[in-house]
């Protein structure tokens, strides 16, 4: 059995249907687990699990038309039905960011993080541009009353340490993350790796 930290797991999720299959393309619905490394496993946490592989479902088929197709189910379910709760919100699943060649020409990525509302052991997460519109857009497909999204900026290129023309990325990326600890608590535990994706 693998061991995750605990800021590096977000345990008891619970998917719904249409959202996940197992690897043999069954669809699942149950309690999930999402890893650090991206990872997406039936069971309640990583000491109640039988280890099966979750696939999400707008991974399989076009992601953009998927959401499209909710946010329309979702803005005439509120037309028809004005004074009744919205169809299931969903919780943001982990992302991994990918730097292209042009990001690390560019030196720099903007990195998008959730993290639960009103928790004391609060969950943060790192998400998707689209999941991170979506919920600062509150456009119906995740759940924006309990996930709070932050953007920032993230230096992966250039000298690591400063220099007399420049600040180097350690000290960039450390500066970035200090400052949106102050707003949003937690991403200092978060990240801390400040050289993650330099190259």
């Amino acid at each position: 059995m693998s061991y995750y930290p605990k800021n590096r797991v977000i345990t008891n999720q619970t998917a719904i249907p249409g959202q996940f299959t197992d690897e043999s393309g069954n669809e699942y619905i149950g309690d999930f687990f999402v890893t650090f490394e991206g990872d997406i496993i039936a069971g309640t946490d990583p000491l109640n699990t039988n280890n099966k592989r979750l696939v999400k479902v707008n991974q399989i088929e076009i992601p953009a038309l998927q959401r499209t197709i909710q946010n329309v189910n979702n803005t005439r379910y509120r037309e028809i039905n004005p004074n009744i709760s919205d169809l299931p919100l969903l919780d943001p699943t982990l992302f991994t960011p990918n730097p292209t060649t042009e990001d690390y020409q560019r030196r720099n990525i903007t990195r998008y993080f959730a993290k639960q509302r009103d928790r004391r052991i609060f969950k943060i997460l790192e998400i998707d541009k689209d999941t991170y519109q979506d919920l600062v857009g509150r456009k119906g497909i995740f759940n924006y009353s309990l996930w709070k999204p932050i953007s920032l900026f993230w230096r992966i290129s250039g000298p690591l340490n400063p220099t007399q023309n420049e600040p180097g990325v350690i000290e960039t990326n450390k500066r970035i993350v200090e400052q949106k600890n102050r707003i949003f608590i937690g991403i200092s535990n978060y990240l801390t790796n400040f050289q993650e994706y330099y190259k």
